[in-house]
């Protein structure tokens, strides 16, 4: 990618070969672009294929901290809050050329045991997602009831990226949950899953976006390999 003033600085870590950047990467960098700090062009932004770490220079703390943790997993997922999920997913399908979206799903906080802060908080949504090089592309159209996705609607009604996913094994989980909450980064939304344990850690004032961290269980990297198959 071209040096470009209007955008963060971008390296790839010295161990991996360049690769290019997909178009979803691009567009995922973009939209959290205009959501960063005043000083978002003193920052970081490393891309090394699956690897994202974001470092502001408002916080030493964190600047020791978070990215430390996060550079300890896998990128996954990047996700979408969008007022129309139909409509994304055939702008990104069509536009962008991000193929695959299956049809929409309809999900519930309460048949999956999603928590809000800590309770048990009824809210449905629409949800697909698909695999465009090497990471999950996810759209989330909020309906009825309360969850971190209204949340992020209700502030932002045009949508936007609202989550950022990491994944690691499930044996490894609780670790690194365990120090994320350890640096002060409160709990949005939890779930237990056969396929993964999933924790939404309220990172939006470091980064822009909601943080997810995915404990894959066995069954879960088989589901994995399977969607990206489909590709």
């Amino acid at each position: 990618m071209p040096q470009n003033s209007a955008l963060p600085h971008c390296r790839l870590n010295a161990d991996k070969k360049a690769t290019p950047v997909s178009r979803a990467r691009v567009a995922f960098l973009f939209s959290v672009r205009r959501k960063l700090p005043s000083d978002w062009h003193k920052s970081t932004v490393e891309l090394p294929l699956n690897r994202v770490t974001f470092v502001t220079t408002q916080n030493p703390t964190i600047m020791k901290t978070m990215p430390s943790t996060l550079a300890k997993l896998e990128f996954a997922q990047v996700g979408w809050v969008v007022p129309d999920i139909r409509k994304a997913a055939d702008f990104l399908s069509k536009t962008l050329g991000i193929a695959g979206f299956p049809p929409p799903e309809h999900f519930r906080a309460q048949d999956l045991g999603m928590t809000y802060y800590g309770q048990n908080v009824a809210g449905d949504w629409l949800t697909t997602q698909t695999c465009n090089g090497g990471t999950f592309i996810e759209l989330i159209q909020p309906l009825t009831g309360q969850s971190m996705f209204h949340d992020y609607l209700a502030r932002h009604p045009e949508g936007g990226t609202q989550h950022m996913a990491f994944r690691l094994p499930i044996l490894e989980f609780a670790q690194i949950t365990g120090e994320l909450r350890a640096q002060g980064y409160a709990v949005i939304s939890e779930v237990d899953h056969p396929i993964a344990s999933m924790a939404f850690f309220d990172t939006y004032q470091t980064l822009g976006v909601a943080t997810e961290i995915m404990g894959i269980t066995p069954e879960g990297w088989e589901a994995i390999r399977k969607m990206e198959g489909k590709r």
